[in-house]
């Protein structure tokens, strides 16, 4: 797989280093209330809430049909 970049619309989480394709899918796997707990899921965490990686390796908040539409 090559190497995960960041854009407008792809980001990496600096606290856990994952990478996510959207914000929607990055601020999924924050959890907690702010200023009290709040941290990021582990991947086993991440996949009970139904999110996984796509073929780009990439973390979404789902996976789509024709996923390969969506996985660069």
């Amino acid at each position: 797989m090559s190497e995960l970049t960041t854009s407008h619309t792809k980001c990496k989480c600096t606290a856990c280093g994952h990478h996510f394709k959207s914000t929607a899918a990055f601020d999924k796997h924050r959890t907690g209330s702010h200023g009290v707990d709040r941290r990021c899921m582990d991947e086993i965490e991440m996949l009970a809430h139904k999110m996984a990686r796509n073929v780009g390796g990439y973390w979404v908040t789902s996976l789509f049909v024709g996923e390969s539409y969506w996985s660069k």
